[in-house]
């Protein structure tokens, strides 16, 4: 539900063709496979999506 809500807000203020709300989701991605191998006191963050 998160991510979804945070796709719809990203694209819904993205300017068409900047790639930036698919570079943003696609860094946060990169970022959650990341903490799955090094937590660096962040175990909570393991899955952003479910962070309130």
């Amino acid at each position: 539900m998160y991510k979804s809500n945070f796709e719809t807000y990203l694209y819904t203020d993205n300017k068409e063709g900047s790639g930036k709300a698919s570079s943003y989701l696609k860094g946060l991605e990169w970022l959650q496979a990341m903490l799955r191998i090094e937590v660096f006191g962040l175990e909570d963050a393991q899955n952003l999506w479910s962070i309130d």
